[in-house]
């Protein structure tokens, strides 16, 4: 595969990366609310279809996987998350129907400083 150059501003979007073909081995994706806080590092494979080494379906415009999460009462129960490929948008929603609001939006890591 032929990986294309991408021009963007600062920050490239998920689907900025995608669409250019510029995805093909593994990266880590910061996922953060927008006024700061600790961000979430979610590794994605395109090439294998996985996020954080879990299975994940890829299509135009999200990308969806489920993972074991611990919740407040320290239980771990099965989440479906997924990730807009529009807009980075990343969204935990329990088994029970429940969503959180979504807060975090996810771009590609920078490289290590050091």
């Amino acid at each position: 595969m032929k990986v294309q150059p991408v021009r963007a501003a600062a920050s490239l979007t998920i689907a900025c990366l995608v669409s250019q073909g510029a995805i093909a081995a593994p990266m880590r994706l910061l996922c953060a609310a927008r006024d700061g806080g600790s961000p979430l590092v979610i590794v994605m494979d395109a090439e294998a279809r996985t996020m954080n080494g879990l299975p994940a379906l890829f299509s135009d415009t999200q990308i969806r996987w489920v993972a074991q999460l611990r919740d407040a009462k320290g239980h771990v129960e099965p989440y479906d998350l997924s990730i807009s490929r529009l807009n980075g948008a990343y969204t935990q929603m329990g088994r029970g129907g429940w969503a959180y609001p979504v807060t975090l939006f996810c771009e590609k890591a920078p490289a290590p400083k050091f």
